[in-house]
C-alpha cells in the first residue's frame, strides 16, 4: 500500500475518532445540565 494512502487513512480515522469523542462530550454535558 502506498505511504500516502496509509497517511490518508490515518488522518480520516483520527478525525472520525475525534468527532465521536466530541459528540459523546456534548451528550454528557447535555445530561449533566439537563
Amino acid at each position: 500500500m502506498p505511504q500516502s494512502q496509509t497517511w490518508l487513512i490515518l488522518q480520516v480515522a483520527r478525525g472520525f475518532s475525534a468527532g465521536v469523542l466530541t459528540m459523546f462530550g456534548k451528550l454528557a454535558e447535555g445530561k449533566a445540565n439537563g
